[in-house]
């Protein structure tokens, strides 16, 4: 906030903090970028489209290689998980939809030790 004297045009201090300080700068750009492999100059509205591209792309890879990566983990330790299912020893018993039931189940058996 700037404070001016009752005597003082605000629109010739304005212009005058323009011209003098970086309030407001112009600068060149030369928006270049590579698409499809060819150089290409390109407006805003092209920029952020191919810019979209990519990242959809990027995420897409990502994804892939983080769900390759799981699937090969899950080949490895998917003998010793079963989803859905609570395993004990060499037994696996379903997942009860209740506490008790599954307790129940699992105490009415007599384990070796």
């Amino acid at each position: 906030m700037v404070e001016l004297r009752r005597d003082v045009n605000p629109s010739v201090v304005l212009n005058l903090l323009f011209k003098h300080t970086q309030l407001q700068d112009t600068f060149g750009v030369i928006n270049l970028a590579l698409v499809n492999g060819e150089p290409k100059v390109l407006n805003l509205y092209d920029l952020l489209n191919y810019y979209l591209i990519h990242q959809k792309d990027v995420v897409t890879r990502r994804t892939k290689f983080d769900l390759d990566k799981a699937e090969a983990r899950a080949h490895i330790v998917g003998s010793h998980y079963c989803p859905g299912q609570h395993r004990r020893g060499n037994k696996h018993y379903p997942l009860k939809p209740d506490h008790a039931a599954g307790k129940d189940q699992i105490d009415g058996e007599i384990w070796p030790d």
